[in-house]
């Protein structure tokens, strides 16, 4: 136990510097993890907590210098059920665009509400939420993002016309939507629905998204990879990059570097990381890669580029028999991926001594000014409610200059609905044949632990609690994930 009692992770220090991991305080140990969003030197985290009868999101920012501020409760549940953050966007004039979900399987919703930088941290400083996207579903997915005329893109799963991933945008940096969302693709299924949606922008601020469908056992039957061109609106038609070979192919990220798209995935029996890259920007595929013998189904990997240039891959997995778990990294050698070293690592061990599990999944990397990398992560549901943690690493690599966020001089007023006349893709047939797949987790010893370095920690004060009906709380993670752990 560390510092304030919280406990701590061992961070091994090749190839690179790692700081001690620890938790980020003022999280549940339930807790979901949190949607990231990086500023000059600043990391700036969403995330929701259950306070009293009330479920809320919050707000907490992090420095290298600083640490972390204490959480602030900035919007509350709008609907009975659910409650995630599923995105959010800064922009180059210092306004947050944040997506959440809200909602159960009756009843969802996708909401919008954006905020100025400078005062993110006050709850009456975010505009009055408004639905953006009607009858969404769970897995609850969005992503929201900027294109090159200045429109707000918006992607999520919901049920408008079906289970599917559905578009909208905003021309006006919020303030109005597009009356009715569009089709970017249906599963044509009651029981298939979309997981694990990504977007990236690349250089020519062309739009890229990959995602999962899986079944009612959360079982990942197909990926998909769709894109936009920098100067249309309407959605080219999606591609399949990767069935289903073993124990499910799900969990897709994306990333842009050096002109080249990477998508990394799981897929296979035991469940392992693939990959496939293209050259030209997407029309394209390279065949589908098995990178590493690291095994399991620990969330999506998280890549991040230097100020050197550098490609660095992280993913929770597991090595080995008896398993070595860990958070993982690895670098792009121009043709191929290094040989992944454990940024934390020991052996799995459950909740059954008191929910400090250990078993590292859903990684989050962010650079920095080009050369601090932060990351975190929080316990695979399989093992157990750990928090969320974090650690970083000052690399050997230049700073980038900082960009300045100008003052807000207004409030933004946001209209629920408006005159934007839809542009309607004509959905594809996709035939999946569901599949089903069992295994029973395995125990664990205690993880091994390694030197390390501190980081400054707060702690979370009582904050005022407004009295609502009792929420259902429901991990994203330990709905999807547990029918469907490959150990």
């Amino acid at each position: 136990m560390g510092w304030l009692g919280l406990p701590v992770h061992r961070v091994e220090a090749r190839p690179l510097s790692w700081v001690l991991a620890q938790r980020i305080p003022g999280y549940d140990d339930d807790a979901l993890d949190p949607v990231l969003v990086k500023g000059n030197q600043v990391i700036y985290a969403f995330n929701t907590k259950q306070m009293g009868e009330a479920r809320v999101i919050i707000f907490s920012q992090w420095t290298m210098n600083q640490g972390w501020t204490t959480p602030v409760d900035i919007l509350l549940a709008p609907l009975l059920g659910q409650l995630d953050v599923l995105d959010a966007y800064l922009d180059p004039d210092g306004t947050f665009h944040m997506i959440y979900y809200a909602g159960d399987d009756t009843l969802a919703n996708i909401y919008y509400s954006q905020a100025s930088i400078w005062s993110a941290g006050r709850a009456q400083s975010w505009t009055k939420p408004i639905i953006i996207g009607e009858k969404a579903i769970t897995p609850f997915e969005g992503q929201i993002t900027k294109d090159s005329a200045g429109n707000l893109v918006v992607l999520y799963s919901g049920k408008y016309d079906g289970n599917g991933i559905y578009t909208i945008y905003s021309p006006d940096n919020g303030r109005t939507w597009s009356a009715e969302p569009s089709v970017i693709l249906l599963t044509f299924k009651e029981e298939l629905k979309p997981y694990s949606l990504k977007m990236v922008v690349d250089e020519q601020k062309r739009l890229h998204a990959v995602w999962s469908v899986v079944d009612i056992n959360g079982q990942g039957q197909a990926v998909y990879y769709v894109s936009r061109e920098a100067d249309k609106l309407e959605w080219n038609n999606p591609i399949r990059l990767a069935s289903s070979i073993g124990a499910g192919s799900d969990t897709p990220t994306i990333a842009v570097y050096q002109d080249d798209l990477f998508v990394i995935y799981h897929n296979d029996f035991p469940s392992t990381r693939w990959m496939r890259r293209s050259i030209d920007g997407g029309h394209t595929w390279l065949d589908a890669v098995h990178l590493f013998q690291h095994v399991g189904s620990n969330g999506p990997a998280s890549l991040a580029v230097d100020s050197n240039n550098r490609l660095h891959m992280f993913f929770g997995n597991r090595r080995g028999d008896p398993g070595i778990h860990g958070m993982w990294t690895t670098t792009w050698l121009g043709s191929r991926w290094d040989e992944p070293v454990a940024v934390v690592s020991g052996s799995r061990i459950t909740d059954e001594i008191g929910g400090r599990g250990f078993d590292p999944a859903f990684a989050n990397a962010q650079v920095l000014q080009g050369n601090l990398l932060f990351l975190s992560w929080r316990t695979d549901p399989g093992a157990g409610s750990n928090g969320i943690w974090f650690t970083y690493n000052l690399l050997n690599a230049p700073a980038l200059p900082t960009y300045p966020f100008p003052t807000p001089t207004a409030t933004v007023e946001l209209v629920p609905t408006a005159t934007i006349t839809p542009r309607y893709l004509t959905p594809t047939p996709q035939e999946i044949v569901p599949t089903l797949q069992f295994s029973t987790p395995e125990s664990g010893r205690a993880p091994v632990i390694n030197p390390g370095i501190w980081v400054g920690v707060s702690v979370l004060p009582a904050m005022v609690v407004i009295a609502v009906v009792v929420v259902t709380r429901r991990s994203r993670a330990s709905r999807m994930k547990d029918p469907k752990r490959i150990e």
